[in-house]
């Protein structure tokens, strides 16, 4: 999920910060013990890719 400006990212996450994010796997991560988001780079699958692997585990657990 993307947004454009701060106000989305309040709505999104309660706080500032995701209109920042340059998209592609970086992320913004709150753990529960943390006060502060902190920014970090995640895996991105594409939703082409999501699709292929649910048919693959579909195929390989019938």
């Amino acid at each position: 999920m993307t947004v454009g400006t701060t106000a989305e990212s309040l709505v999104a996450l309660d706080e500032m910060g995701a209109e920042t994010l340059a998209g592609k796997g970086d992320a913004l991560l709150k753990l529960n013990s943390a006060r502060a988001l902190v920014r970090v780079q995640t895996v991105f699958i594409s939703e082409d890719e999501v699709h292929l692997l649910v048919n693959a585990l579909k195929t390989a657990w019938k």
